[in-house]
């Protein structure tokens, strides 16, 4: 992300793959001076980081945080999905002064706590009105949690809290639909979605498979502030 100011600011995943159980950590590192020198990275949240898949179903995921920054005031925003509390949720966190301290991490996803359905893999856009717009995938709606909808969560208030979640999706999606298959035997649905958005309308970008193959779809959604 580029703050207002000029300065760089890059957050990542820290994964230990050898050293045993190590939490990943997501990291924040910044640049006052285009790309020059690196700040030492500050740590914004360990994590519950999803690995390989939701059993039974085969698609490979991870938590695949999404970054952000305020276009007006600088203030940076990160969301990625953690399974913490058991099943995988939003989660959200922020840093009003240049990435040094983060907030403690927020629940996004508004279904109910540990009820099985898996949220993950979020996008997020800020509008130029400053409003927050986080889409991910969603399996509430499925009693089975197989099958995937788009949901969206906005904010208002620059991440204190989160308006009730919109479903996108007009239809539920069966991920088994027409997946490709990795060496490991995993499916594989895309894990590159994107958002965009303006003071009028979220854009969220998706792969869905409710024609019988693996196609793109896009809805324009009204923003909270619009309606």
């Amino acid at each position: 992300m580029v703050e207002p100011g000029g300065t760089l600011a890059v957050a990542f995943p820290y994964i230990d793959l050898m050293s045993g159980p190590i939490p990943t950590r997501l990291l924040v590192t910044t640049s006052p001076d285009g790309g020059d020198t690196w700040t030492t990275p500050v740590l914004i949240a360990a994590i519950h980081d999803i690995e390989g898949f939701f059993p039974p179903e085969r698609y490979r995921n991870l938590s695949l945080p999404a970054f952000a920054c305020d276009p007006k005031t600088g203030q940076l925003y990160i969301t990625w999905s953690d399974k913490g509390s058991g099943d995988a949720d939003i989660l959200f966190s922020t840093s009003r002064d240049h990435s040094q301290i983060w907030t403690t991490p927020v629940r996004v996803n508004d279904d109910p706590l540990r009820r099985g359905a898996n949220q993950f893999q979020p996008q997020m856009a800020i509008a130029p009105n400053g409003v927050i717009s986080i889409s991910f995938f969603d399996t509430r709606v499925d009693p089975q949690h197989r099958l995937i909808d788009v949901y969206l969560a906005q904010s208002t208030n620059k991440g204190v809290s989160f308006l009730r979640n919109v479903r996108v999706t007009t239809q539920t999606w069966n991920p088994a639909v027409d997946a490709p298959i990795d060496t490991s035997g995993l499916q594989f649905i895309g894990d590159y979605q994107g958002l965009a958005a303006d003071d009028h309308f979220v854009h969220p970008f998706w792969n869905d498979t409710r024609t019988g193959k693996q196609e793109i779809f896009t809805a324009a959604v009204p923003s909270a502030l619009y309606i």
